[in-house]
């Protein structure tokens, strides 16, 4: 490659750069591709890359969120008001695989907050309502001093049974508040190692899995229609935005994890963010990479 020349740049330019359509994600919600995203007064609906139908949308003007020009890389974003935004996706029984024994793999690229200390909760995506009397998933970013919480990344995989979810992985001062991230969490809810059950990664680094619970997954449909922006139950309102975000219903590998989370990086602007670990660091990832 000549000097000067930028990897992306050049990637396009050669039709190589490699893209998740790859690895056949169950959904993929991209804010960059004008074409999925219908706005009214708001965004009305956000339509799935992956070819499976899984369009989320919102009829209801006044709890549609934004789409936000220009806000990273020069790409746009979906912009939530953590008030009463967010976007449903039907029917509830085709997210069972969050929750039981299938395993799944999430991610995202977000800016959880406007500020850097929100001391506030913000669900980026669920359908069990966050009570584990429900069954389903949820993730959230937590930053409550009554809780108390501090820069908390968290997943919680419920079974319907009150006190005895499947997964509740979390730690403290991992997850930067109004700043953007790649964010993935890789879930095996029936994995006999409880520690195993979840690794949850920011930026392709620090891998959170604190989950010590081994209580048994369930079969059954979510309590919830899948939520971008809320829990499931339309409550714990993200405030935000989110530029990218795909959902497989298996459990891909360390290598797939890395080359979609490298692909992100590039394509947002967030290289700088990404662990030196990941091996997209200095290139992005290609059709022969």
């Amino acid at each position: 490659m000549p000097r000067g020349v930028n990897p992306v740049d050049e990637a396009i330019h050669q039709n190589q750069l490699w893209t998740p359509a790859v690895l056949l994600p169950y959904a993929w919600w991209d804010a960059a591709d004008y074409g999925t995203i219908s706005v009214s007064t708001g965004v009305s609906e956000w339509r799935d890359k992956s070819g499976n139908g899984k369009t989320l949308s919102q009829a209801t003007t006044a709890n549609q969120p934004t789409l936000t020009q220009n806000a990273l890389n020069g790409l746009p974003v979906i912009t939530f008001d953590g008030t009463n935004d967010v976007l449903s996706v039907a029917t509830a029984s085709d997210w069972t695989f969050l929750h039981n024994s299938t395993g799944s793999t999430l991610i995202a690229v977000v800016k959880a907050g406007t500020t850097s200390n929100p001391n506030a909760i913000y669900s980026l995506i669920g359908n069990n309502g966050g009570s584990s009397a429900n069954t389903g998933y949820a993730v959230w970013f937590d930053d409550r001093s009554v809780v108390p919480a501090n820069d908390r990344l968290a997943c919680f995989i419920t079974n319907g049974t009150a006190g005895a979810a499947s997964v509740l992985n979390y730690n403290d001062n991992v997850f930067s508040f109004n700043a953007p991230h790649v964010v993935s969490f890789v879930s095996d809810p029936s994995n006999a190692t409880a520690s195993s059950r979840q690794f949850a990664y920011i930026d392709s680094g620090f891998a959170v899995n604190s989950n010590t619970l081994t209580n048994a997954v369930s079969t059954s449909s979510p309590t919830y229609d899948l939520q971008l922006g809320s829990n499931g139950a339309s409550s714990l309102f993200y405030s935000g935005y989110m530029a990218e975000i795909c959902i497989f219903n298996r459990i891909l590998s360390n290598a797939d994890r890395l080359r979609i989370e490298g692909y992100m990086a590039w394509k947002w602007g967030l290289r700088s963010n990404v662990s030196a670990t990941n091996p997209y660091i200095n290139f992005p990832p290609t059709r022969s990479s």
